[in-house]
């Protein structure tokens, strides 16, 4: 199914940025 989406990469991306923004290193 995941290959399905498109670009999985730019969920993949803003996931990343908020999981940064909720736990800064």
């Amino acid at each position: 199914m995941a290959a399905q989406q498109p670009r999985p990469k730019k969920a993949y991306t803003k996931f990343k940025m908020l999981d940064i923004n909720k736990k800064p290193q």
